[in-house]
């Protein structure tokens, strides 16, 4: 199954940790970002903003579907490293995600100082 279509089924949350995941792990074995926008450590979770205020307009309601023009331009490398973040991360609640998040360095390390 598609992890567009997969994502389209869950929150916003989840997409948030989805995308945390997913640059994280294409940042440590390509030493490169898998995007450009910057994953920001806010007070109770990693947001990557432009993400937060695209999807914030949806609430409960489903997530919008990629167009298959967008899904194309996507590089089929890039394609698998997000599918294989799917299938590591995409049974995992979106808060134990968050949870996660919280006893990892670099969450630590942007917190310091201010949980």
């Amino acid at each position: 199954m598609s992890i567009c279509k997969v994502l389209l089924r869950h929150s916003t949350l989840l997409v948030q940790k989805l995308l945390y995941y997913s640059q994280s792990l294409h940042l440590a074995l390509y030493d490169e970002p898998l995007f450009e926008e910057e994953i920001q450590a806010w007070r109770y979770s990693p947001v990557c903003p432009p993400a937060y205020r695209f999807y914030s307009e949806f609430e409960a309601k489903q997530l919008p579907i990629p167009t298959q023009e967008f899904l194309l331009q996507i590089p089929n490398e890039k394609k698998q490293l997000l599918e294989e973040i799917w299938e590591y991360f995409g049974s995992y609640h979106a808060y134990l995600l968050s949870d996660m998040t919280h006893f990892e360095f670099p969450w630590k390390k942007a917190r310091k100082g201010l949980l």
